[in-house]
């Protein structure tokens, strides 16, 4: 599965910000790019999703995109179940193969 845009928004400099999503076997799997040039060491580094999070609500422009961390879990949990449900549609179509 590729990267997933969770979030878009405009940060503190007026340069578009993007929470990113990706799906491995780690729990370090989110990324912030397009940061402030305050933020600018933590720009694309893989981060928990308190600290992500953390980080987003100091760098968005307007409160009203600021993030909570049960909304962004709950909308990742949406995205991998679809994704999840969709592989197994998928199985069940596919023919069984005869030996």
């Amino acid at each position: 599965m590729a990267v997933i845009t969770i979030k878009v928004a405009k940060n503190s400099d007026g340069v578009e910000m993007r929470l990113e999503f990706a799906p491995t076997f780690s729990w370090q799997a989110f990324c912030i790019r397009g940061l402030p040039s305050r933020l600018a060491s933590m720009e694309g580094k893989s981060l928990t999703l308190a600290k992500a999070v953390q980080v987003w609500n100091l760098s968005v422009a307007k409160r009203i995109d600021a993030l909570q961390t049960a909304a962004v879990s709950t909308a990742v949990r949406k995205i991998l179940d679809a994704a999840r449900d969709a592989r197994a549609a998928a199985a069940r179509t596919k023919p069984t193969p005869t030996f």
